[in-house]
């Protein structure tokens, strides 16, 4: 119900976190002058890939559960089934 209710949502969130995610090689294929500088360029792209992977994985997490909360507090709230118990004897 989540993922149908929220489509559009949780699109603008996968497109947003792609693009945020070519970033780094973005900066890699506009730069030619950082390949003397590799050891510390590759540290840093890999950080920052991490961190936009950290980033999106808490942002859907984060929507996903907000909307369950959303969609909890919707339900009807149906009262609780009591049973009774008895004590049955089989005749003879």
């Amino acid at each position: 119900m989540i993922v149908r209710d929220s489509r559009w949502q949780l699109l603008a969130i996968c497109i947003v976190s792609g693009l945020l995610s070519s970033v780094p090689t973005i900066l890699w294929a506009w730069s030619v002058w950082l390949l003397p500088l590799f050891p510390v360029v590759a540290a840093v792209t890999i950080w920052a890939y991490a961190f936009i992977l950290v980033f999106s994985t808490l942002w859907f997490a984060h929507y996903c559960l907000h909307a369950l909360k959303r969609l909890r507090a919707c339900e009807p709230q149906f009262p609780a089934v009591t049973v009774e118990s008895r004590e049955v004897t089989l005749k003879e």
